[in-house]
């Protein structure tokens, strides 16, 4: 399953996109505030649409009546970079539609929510609907013939860069580790998301961290036999002949490019989004290319990444980039 095309309206600084991205890679380069992370912001929202209207039973979706609506709280839209609820949509009236087209099986199915802030009170909850609920229907169907929950069928994940992280993270179980990356909090688990690969994923993140880092890295768990007795993960690193050292204590950019990759091991849906920003932002230009190409490579999740840096042209394939 693929997106083939996103479309917002009266979304932000957005009076109407049409986005038709690539397939599989997408890059979107564009100077600062002019809405490049708008983009994910709306996949990321209409995430949330499509997660709430699902039914307790994961096969079906809510029925809602055209003049019904359901409910999202101001405060779990976390992930948007709003004030005030106002600040969701373009103009009066505030009432905006995300759109996303989804390929499953050589069959498109666009599945739109249209989203409102009340009249009567600010900042206190946001109200959605799906307008032509029989495209919802046909698509829970087609999951359902192939034996898919609908919780299971999309998956968003979005990295940001990161500068460092805790020395002290607890050990946790899948569950906890999934909720942290569904949540926006995936590198307050890094650890967490390394030890609990079985040892042929964890030398495949070592293969892909050393072709883009150009040195050979090796993780050292210190500890993971004693997580019943001990609170939290000692996890070293070597890279190169250099002295082995504490996650914590390595450079930005082998901690964003180790936050990437080590993410996707948990991922398993129908649909894998994956939303990098700003890639470049921590690793050293001479690397860039070594990252961008084993982002590309990621078999499993339709990636797009959005960035300020014109170095990335060069790198990029005939279909992958829009530029803003």
């Amino acid at each position: 399953m693929k997106i083939t095309k996103i479309t917002l309206e009266n979304f932000k600084a957005f009076q109407k996109l049409e986005f038709c991205p690539n397939a599989n890679f997408s890059v979107i380069i564009g100077e600062n505030n002019i809405g490049k992370s708008t983009l994910f912001e709306a996949i990321l929202l209409w995430e949330k649409c499509y997660d709430e209207l699902i039914t307790k039973d994961r096969s079906s979706f809510y029925n809602v009546s055209s003049s019904t609506y359901r409910y999202i709280p101001f405060q779990e839209l976390h992930f948007l970079r709003v004030y005030k609820d106002t600040d969701l949509f373009y103009k009066s009236p505030h009432k905006n539609k995300i759109t996303l087209e989804l390929n499953l099986d050589g069959i498109n199915y666009s599945l739109c929510f249209e989203i409102s802030k009340p009249s009567s009170v600010n900042d206190a909850y946001l109200r959605f609907k799906p307008l032509f609920q029989s495209r919802f229907k046909e698509f829970a169907s087609a999951l359902k013939t192939k034996r898919i929950k609908l919780d299971d069928a999309i998956f968003v994940y979005q990295t940001k860069p990161i500068s460092n992280i805790s020395s002290r993270e607890p050990f946790m179980n899948k569950g906890q580790i999934l909720r942290k990356i569904a949540t926006g909090s995936s590198h307050e688990i890094l650890r967490n998301k390394i030890i609990q690969n079985n040892n042929k994923n964890i030398e495949d993140l070592e293969s892909t961290l050393s072709s883009v880092l150009e040195k050979k890295v090796q993780f050292l768990p210190k500890n993971t036999a004693k997580r019943d007795s001990d609170e939290f993960i000692k996890l070293n690193v070597q890279l190169g002949d250099e002295k082995e050292l504490d996650i914590h204590l390595q450079g930005s950019g082998f901690l964003q490019a180790t936050e990437i990759f080590s993410t996707l091991d948990f991922v398993d849906s129908e649909l894998s989004i994956l939303l990098v920003d700003e890639p470049d932002s921590h690793v050293h230009s001479k690397l860039q290319k070594n990252l961008i190409n084993e982002i590309r490579d990621i078999s499993n999740s339709q990636t797009f990444v959005i960035s300020h840096n014109d170095t990335f042209v060069s790198e990029i394939k005939d279909g992958e980039l829009f530029l803003y």
